[in-house]
């Protein structure tokens, strides 16, 4: 048998453990394409889901990969507990949602939602509407009985004596013997619709005078305080776990790597306006700056066979889409309706000549722009936090003349007849082309420079070549934290 000189024996296994190594090595290569790992100790304050968060709180042994690299860029601060130990690791999901807050809402740390998970490791849904259990959701209602009879009784419209007939047979044994129901004749329920409606926005009228067609007309508008209805929603402690007041970015990751080429737009918060915003409010300021949008809806509609109103419908763009687009509590609220003098409902405005037509449309912003913006205000949050409220309006839904009216520009016939640029009207077929944008600054220019004095015409003319009628600075031109001109 012949044996090698110690010195080879040493050489060749240093060979086979380096060809092994080289082998392990590239097997490591090939379970890299598998989900990265990420530091342990920089996962505390990031928000997970289900298993995943189970598996970060447990004690229970982890799938880690030695071989993997731990470098993986989060975007997360560096560590101040010392140099990372690839041993303290958890893989990222293999499908999930990265989310990356804005600097204003003071959360440095990333949310990662995985996609994927199992029902028996998620908790249940908290459907509640209000904070605290033993609250009474009925109330100023004494019982639920008492606010589902009143609500039927309001929609049904009945009468005082249907009223009074059903509480009679309620408690004398006719229905039931017993009931839950504590009114005992309409005065009882009336009492407690007055105690309910100081809980809400109340509805205030406005009347102002408009000419039209040589002849003055008298306008009711009946509308709630917009603001008082953000202030509300704002404040709700049982809106707070569905309210979002800052914007983020939403980014979907697949194959368990960190993915920012896919971006999501989910809510009003994700898209680039919001975004934008917030870089602009305030900075040091000695409560955090927030803005808080509003989804306003404005068109017109028949309530009635004969009766035509305007209605403005207002939501919160803060809040969960699930939540603002119902009819409950921080769902679509009505802020308004305007009740036109017979006369005027019957106008069909196609029909009108140019004349009457700006007159007509010089009566439509009278009425839409009769209320006012307002500057920020410091107020208490739903979630206890002491910040500085900045509305504006950040969706707009209304179709092209109600949006004329509200913008003050000319309507279709119009030299300039966009909303959102200053394209010819011989030029709307030209898509690929480029022209000047409407702005709230450069419109409010053009009103300013356009010539005064005894001669309207000239005034006119000046207005005419951008499309604009003549009209005191507007609603848009004050809400400095939103481009109307492109909503």
């Amino acid at each position: 048998m012949h044996v090698l000189p110690r010195s080879r024996r040493e050489s060749t296994s240093a060979r086979t453990n380096l060809q092994n190594q080289r082998a392990e090595s590239q097997q490591r290569r090939k379970r890299n394409k598998s989900p990265p790992i990420v530091p342990r100790n920089l996962l505390r304050n990031v928000k997970f889901f289900a298993p995943v968060a189970d598996a970060i709180r447990s004690d229970s042994p982890m799938d880690v990969d030695y071989a993997a690299s731990a470098d993986v860029d989060l975007g997360l601060p560096e560590p101040e507990d010392g140099p990372v130990d690839v041993e303290s690791t958890v893989r990222l999901p293999e499908k999930f949602i990265y989310v990356r807050h804005h600097r204003n809402a003071e959360k440095p740390l990333p949310e990662i939602i995985p996609l994927e998970s199992s029902p028996e490791t998620q908790g249940p849904l908290d459907h509640g509407t209000s904070k605290h259990p033993g609250d009474r959701p009925f109330a100023p209602f004494r019982t639920f009985a008492d606010y589902k009879f009143a609500s039927r009784a309001i929609k049904r419209r009945m009468p005082k004596n249907d009223i009074d007939e059903d509480l009679r047979d309620m408690h004398g044994g006719v229905y039931s013997t017993d009931s839950f129901v504590t009114f005992r004749n309409h005065r009882d329920l009336n009492r407690s619709r007055v105690a309910a409606r100081l809980t809400n926005v109340a509805f205030q009228t406005e009347s102002f005078v408009v000419d039209f067609k040589g002849r003055r007309y008298n306008i009711d508008v009946e509308f709630r305080d917009p603001w008082k209805l953000m202030k509300r929603w704002i404040c709700d402690e049982s809106l707070a776990s569905v309210s979002t007041w800052y914007s983020q970015e939403k980014f979907l990751c697949l194959n368990g790597e960190i993915d920012f080429s896919n971006p999501l737009y989910d809510e009003p918060w994700t898209g680039t306006m919001w975004r934008e915003i917030d870089d602009q409010l305030p900075e040091q300021a000695k409560y955090p700056p927030c803005f808080v949008g509003l989804h306003i809806w404005l068109d017109k509609g028949l309530v009635s066979t004969k009766v035509k109103m305007h209605p403005i419908l207002v939501r919160g763009c803060w809040i969960e889409s699930a939540t603002r687009n119902g009819s409950g509590n921080g769902g679509g609220t009505l802020a308004g309706f305007v009740r036109m003098p017979p006369e005027l409902r019957e106008i069909d405005p196609k029909t009108l000549s140019g004349s009457m037509r700006a007159e007509y449309d010089q009566l439509k912003r009278q009425i839409y722009h009769a209320q006012r913006s307002r500057d920020g205000e410091t107020l208490k949050f739903g979630d206890g936090v002491l910040r500085t409220a900045y509305p504006g309006i950040l969706i707009e839904s209304m179709d092209f003349e109600e949006i004329a009216a509200w913008l003050a520009i000319r309507n279709s016939r119009a030299l300039h007849p966009c909303p959102q640029c200053l394209v010819h009207k011989d030029d709307l077929h030209r898509l690929s082309q480029e022209y000047p944008a409407r702005t709230a600054v450069s419109m409010k220019r053009v009103l300013t420079d356009a010539p005064r004095g005894p001669k309207k015409a000239a005034r006119e003319e000046y207005l005419r070549e951008y499309g604009l009628h003549d009209f005191v600075v507007r609603l848009f031109l004050r809400m400095i934290w939103v481009e109307i001109h492109s909503l």
